[in-house]
């Protein structure tokens, strides 16, 4: 498992109060600790881990550990990220916040695919409208035009909010810009099988200290997860969609 070994800085945004720092492979990561839960440091890794393999460009992704030393005289760092694995993303230099600019023709057929991953995995946490803007969860490197898809620890949202993730999601546009007819309904279904294939067993490589429950009243959350998973077999699942 990697090995923090220079706290950069806070992130800007995000609930979870990501920090930026340095692992012992001298590469940069966003790090969320205890503050994301258990419940959104699993989602976090195995939609990374689904995202990728559905073919969405996430930021590649590990588990990592923050030694007590770093944080030794800063009892919040100390509290939130030392004692059990961390999730970490790779911090992609230079990039910009995704804007109304990035609305474009070029980005459709991905905005379609994360309008579709986000219903899925029941994440309704990637709100923009073209009024009021939003923060969706993309950033944007200018100099290659590719947008990054991040953030995934509000998913299997047992409260998903379906009719504001009909109205806010930032990909709604281009996904209802189609008509969902069978051919592209089969073809989504051939992706999502292959995704899970691909993945494998999705608990095997999450850290057993993630898979306590934050709450022992809790349903298990590993059982929510599959039973969302294999949902898009069934014709309800595209009813919302069409």
């Amino acid at each position: 498992m990697l090995q923090i070994v220079e706290i950069i800085t806070r992130t800007v945004q995000g609930m979870t109060a990501p920090m930026i720092c340095r692992a012992d492979d001298d590469r940069l990561y966003v790090v969320k600790g205890r503050d994301a839960l258990n419940r959104g440091l699993i989602s976090e890794y195995v939609c990374a881990r689904l995202g990728q393999a559905f073919g969405l460009p996430i930021p590649d992704f590990t588990v990592i550990e923050m030694p007590e030393e770093l944080c030794q005289y800063d009892s919040d760092l100390l509290r939130r990220f030392c004692g059990a694995p961390c999730f970490a993303s790779r911090h992609l230099p230079n990039l910009l916040e995704f804007d109304r600019q990035c609305l474009t023709e070029r980005n459709s057929a991905l905005l379609q695919d994360i309008f579709l991953f986000d219903y899925w995995i029941r994440n309704d946490d990637r709100h923009f409208t073209s009024e009021h803007g939003g923060n969706p969860n993309l950033l944007v490197d200018p100099s290659q035009q590719q947008v990054y898809v991040i953030d995934h620890n509000l998913a299997f949202a047992n409260d998903f909010d379906l009719p504001a993730f009909l109205a806010t999601h930032v990909g709604r546009h281009a996904w209802f810009a189609r008509q969902t007819d069978m051919l592209r309904m089969e073809t989504y279904k051939t992706r999502m099988r292959q995704a899970l294939a691909d993945c494998g067993s999705l608990r095997d490589p999450l850290p057993t200290e993630w898979l306590g429950n934050d709450n022992p009243a809790q349903d298990d959350f590993s059982a929510i997860i599959k039973a969302q998973l294999v949902a898009f077999e069934a014709d309800d699942f595209w009813v919302s969609l069409q």
